[in-house]
C-alpha cells in the first residue's frame, strides 16, 4: 500500500498538526515520522490507522482511501 505523502502532510497542516504532535502519538522519533510522511519509509498500518483517527479526533473528515496513492 503506498501512501499519497501529498495528501498525508496537506492533512496534517490542515488540522494544525506538527510532526512532533504525530509522531508522540505514533511513539516513533520525529526524524522517523518525517521519513514516513516524505515517503522513504512506509508506516506500518497501526501507525496509519492512529493517523486517521487523530485526523478524525481534529473534527477533519477523512477516510482511508483519502490517503491511497490510486495507481
Amino acid at each position: 500500500m503506498k501512501i499519497n505523502t501529498n495528501e498525508l502532510r496537506f492533512a496534517r497542516n490542515k488540522t494544525g498538526l506538527t510532526q512532533k504532535d504525530v509522531a508522540k502519538v505514533l511513539n516513533i522519533r520525529v526524524e522517523t515520522y518525517s521519513l514516513k510522511e516524505r515517503g522513504l519509509q512506509q508506516f506500518t498500518l497501526e501507525e496509519f490507522d492512529k493517523i486517521i483517527n487523530l485526523f478524525k479526533s481534529k473534527k477533519l473528515k477523512c477516510k482511508y482511501e483519502d490517503f491511497i496513492l490510486k495507481q
